[in-house]
């Protein structure tokens, strides 16, 4: 901004005006401005550098170096606070890892990466990574958010935050942890202080949906591992039907469970997801649930399926070489075993062994 003041004679604004074209690589705008400075333009009052004895040539330098700045430029004020905030964040995750994972857990809640996955989800991973337990929710120890932790054998890990289920509000668990939870030793003591409190407020969040959310989301296995019994003695006490709810949970139930509420499962992992990405020559057998058949920007055909194993479903990608082989075989119902290789979440599938309508077991390998 000054050196335009010095050299073309502009006011702070003009020179405020150049600085913005610059900052937001207007080029358009810088050329029109620029060109004032060293030319000058009486019907905006600037005198012009040249007419203030400035050499050409030198200006033109000028000139040329400024746009090529324009390309990239970065304020250098901001540069420094930037780089005091690396070194803050870099302090925080070497010496207060669990802590600062937990923060970071929290200001990503609700929020999907490109791929429409949790980002939640990848965080996870990444505690993983650095040796961070990703504890379940539990209503003794669970806060709103996520909350850093110490285990018994004295590790730091991260307890899932209790309005990170799917369906629980903070004003949830702000309910849930005024009713007494220092008195609670099982889960019925829990439903009569949930009934007591509602008696005395006249109100109450804890409905059915989000009671049956938060034993699904494992936040009562502290008092009881069981999931689906749980769920049957909270049918039992409502007075409702509970016949169709399995006496025994599975690690199946416990998967889909925290896959619908969590984003992720935590508890428990199926075989594909402890899989190392990039891994091939992997074989999986399934059923298909879905079929769809795609075309890309470039012409080419390809399918998205569906695979649903014992433990959990896989999504597969198949491409045309391979598809045009296969494709009138199949058919959502079908058995199929595919081997292929692990990209992120998803299957590529490199070879379908065998498809059929029958029933057939292939363990995963």
């Amino acid at each position: 901004m000054q050196a335009s003041v010095v050299l073309g004679g502009f006011t702070r604004g003009q020179s405020d005006i150049l600085r913005k074209a610059v900052a937001k690589k207007k080029h358009d705008l810088m050329e029109e401005w620029i060109g004032y400075m060293i030319y000058g333009c009486p019907e905006k009052g600037i005198e012009g550098a040249i007419n203030r004895g400035f050499n050409e040539t030198t200006l033109l330098k000028i000139k040329a170096e400024w746009i090529k700045f324009g390309d990239y430029c970065f304020n250098l004020a901001h540069s420094a606070c930037y780089a005091v905030l690396s070194v803050y964040t870099a302090y925080l995750k070497t010496y207060y890892p669990a802590e600062f994972m937990a923060a970071l857990l929290t200001i990503s809640e609700g929020k999907k990466d490109k791929n429409g996955l949790p980002k939640s989800a990848h965080y996870m991973q990444e505690c993983e990574a650095m040796g961070i337990q990703i504890l379940p929710p539990d209503i003794f120890e669970s806060n709103d958010s996520w909350t850093p932790v110490t285990t018994q054998d004295g590790r730091k890990a991260i307890r899932y935050g209790l309005a990170s289920i799917a369906g629980i509000t903070s004003d949830t668990v702000n309910e849930i942890k005024s009713i007494g939870l220092e008195f609670v030793n099982s889960f019925e003591d829990f439903l009569y202080r949930v009934e007591a409190y509602k008696q005395a407020t006249k109100k109450s969040l804890l409905n059915k949906t989000r009671v049956i959310a938060l034993i699904q989301a494992g936040a009562f296995d502290s008092l009881n591992p069981n999931r689906n019994l749980l769920h049957q003695n909270y049918m039992k006490y409502r007075g409702e039907e509970y016949d169709m709810i399995p006496a025994r949970t599975t690690k199946r139930d416990i998967l889909q469970f925290e896959k619908k509420l969590l984003g992720t499962s935590v508890t428990v992992k199926s075989r594909w997801e402890q899989i190392e990405d990039g891994k091939e020559n992997i074989t999986i057998t399934g059923q298909i649930m879905k079929f769809d058949i795609l075309t890309s920007k470039k012409g080419n055909r390809y399918c998205k399926m569906t695979l649903e194993t014992a433990e959990d479903e896989i999504n597969v990608m198949i491409f045309e070489w391979l598809l045009k082989e296969h494709e009138q075989k199949l058919t959502p119902g079908f058995k199929i075993q595919i081997k292929g290789t692990k990209s992120g979440q998803d299957m590529i599938a490199k070879k379908i062994i065998h498809v059929q309508q029958e029933s057939w077991n292939v363990e995963m390998t």
